[in-house]
């Protein structure tokens, strides 16, 4: 053999020192390839665009067919009115039964919560859980122990048929436009008394 050729390990015997020189370079290229390629950071999926405002109906246009009872409808009347929005989630919400499509909505950090439920009469059962203020609602696996929920703005509840909608924040264009949709809040800082 020549000096560069390499030799067997068993010609060497286990202990021999260019053996174990052998193993740990091994050793080291197999680990390397592992974190190399195993432990990368998966890639981050592009976020969601926000959905472009498109040709612009006035709030009386959006309401003439009345008000919505599907979340397709609600979000065609969005559109419609010029409103961009994007869906985030469908998630359970500890607060309300049932699965829940939260949007982030206008140019700021608004969100809307959408439920649809299967009829209605749990549409109204899950809104009379829901305070005045549209901060205090009653836990619907514990009636009579409400949660305070602490949102990020200033929350608005509507319902229409089976959908609940709880609108954070205070764009009046938002609001006029799911007022429009939804019909007027029943729930919370511009709810009727």
């Amino acid at each position: 053999m020549h000096a560069m050729d390499p030799q067997p390990d068993a010609a060497l015997g286990p202990s021999d020192p260019l053996t174990v020189a052998r193993r740990r370079a091994r050793l080291a290229g197999a680990l390397a390839l592992l974190v190399a390629g195993g432990c990368a950071p998966a890639p981050t999926p592009p976020a969601a665009p926000i959905a472009p405002p498109v040709e612009t109906r006035d709030a009386a246009a959006a309401s003439e067919a009345g008000p919505v009872t599907e979340i397709a409808a609600l979000e065609s009347g969005l559109s419609e009115s010029g409103i961009a929005f994007r869906f985030d989630a469908e998630t359970e919400l500890d607060y309300l039964p049932g699965l829940a499509r939260v949007y982030q909505i206008g140019p700021g950090s608004d969100s809307l919560q959408v439920h649809a439920y299967p009829n209605l009469s749990e549409a109204e059962a899950a809104a009379a859980l829901i305070g005045p203020d549209a901060r205090w609602i009653d836990d619907p696996k514990d009636p009579g122990n409400p949660w305070y929920v602490d949102w990020k703005g200033r929350p608005q509840a509507y319902r229409s048929g089976p959908l609940l909608a709880i609108y954070i924040g205070q764009d009046a264009r938002i609001e006029t436009a799911l007022k429009a949709l939804l019909g007027p809040p029943f729930a919370g800082a511009k709810a009727a008394p």
